[in-house]
């Protein structure tokens, strides 16, 4: 999508405002890496979901 955006700009000429969907982009990805980060933290969640995919990948054993 960015690089769709910055090609549009580039062919379009003129002052370069891809910059400014590009920065929203990034901001919104890093807020919702963090609250999917801080949340995985609480309650041992974490821990459980790890155990549950190590059990899933060895096959129930």
């Amino acid at each position: 999508m960015n690089a769709g955006l910055f090609a549009l700009n580039v062919f379009q000429g003129g002052p370069l405002w891809s910059f400014w969907p590009m920065a929203g982009w990034g901001i919104g990805l890093a807020a919702h890496g963090l609250a999917t980060w801080f949340s995985l933290n609480g309650d041992g969640l974490r821990d459980r979901m790890l155990k549950q995919e190590i059990d899933r990948l060895s096959g129930g054993r």
